[in-house]
């Protein structure tokens, strides 16, 4: 199975190459499978991230034991479930809840769920690794298209760049992947050759405590990045294993997203 690395690139030349939905198919809703709980879920969905909830029990035949413990993100969340019959937050409480990640098991869980059987346990930690940086990554880019509509209160992208004019900053409400879905980027940049994206995300935010605003992130398969030590990549013993890297395409969604995404090609 083929994961993303965590370095950002151009996308590949005009390809006629298969799409690479790996990550899409392998993590489903990323980016956070959130509010799971120790017990098997069965059907139970999430509204806010249309994922359903992951168990944290170990999964038939599995040879070596995964941290069950989450990792908080930096990625501020709206205090409220969005929809009826959300499941209870599982994120702390404190000045401000963030979203958090699914645990190694969890994780593996999901990954299994989707038809990978032939996933190693063993190698969850680095899946999971950049999974994680992956939406972080993400998360700085809908930050950048954000930072004109405030007064600069804030710089760190954990803060949401609260204060000042946006006392309320920037938050992640919900969010949701169609790998099925073309937008109209995509579609002309498919039409003059270049390889499709591997998936699609929805991100809906709230800006200022007030405004929702729905982005739209494409992905695309960059340039293998060889982990590996040294020299020729054929066939012996020590290579490690060899991650493609990837590139988002973050911009805001739709007619309502048109004057920023001008704005921003003017260089304003």
């Amino acid at each position: 199975m083929k994961w993303m690395s965590q370095e950002t690139s151009t996308p590949d030349a005009p390809s006629t190459a298969k799409t690479p939905a790996d990550l899409g198919r392998s993590s489903g809703g990323c980016p956070v499978q959130h509010d799971a709980g120790t017990q098997d879920s069965n059907n139970r969905v999430n509204p806010r991230n249309n994922m359903p909830v992951e168990s944290q029990l170990r999964a038939r035949g599995q040879t070596i034991d995964l941290d069950t413990r989450r990792t908080m993100s930096t990625i501020p969340k709206t205090s409220e479930e969005s929809g009826s019959g959300a499941a209870a937050s599982a994120c702390p409480a404190g000045e401000e809840d963030k979203w958090e990640y699914p645990s190694q098991q969890q994780f593996y869980n999901a990954v299994l769920r989707k038809g990978f059987t032939n996933t190693k346990p063993i190698d969850v930690p680095a899946m999971l690794d950049i999974h994680n940086a992956v939406n972080e990554r993400a998360w700085e880019e809908v930050m950048a298209w954000e930072r004109p509509h405030l007064d600069g209160g804030g710089r760190d992208v954990s803060e949401g760049f609260k204060g000042g004019k946006c006392p309320g900053g920037i938050k992640l409400v919900q969010f949701r992947g169609d790998k099925t879905h073309v937008t109209p980027k995509a579609r002309l940049r498919s039409f003059l050759g270049y390889t499709p994206p591997f998936d699609t995300h929805f991100w809906t935010i709230e800006r200022c405590g007030k405004d929702k605003v729905e982005y739209v992130i494409d992905f695309y398969k960059g340039k293998s990045a060889n982990t590996g030590g040294g020299g020729g990549g054929g066939g012996g013993g020590g290579g490690k294993l060899s991650m493609p890297s990837f590139y988002l395409d973050v911009r805001p969604a739709g007619v309502a997203g048109v004057p920023a995404r001008v704005a921003r090609m003017l260089g304003f």
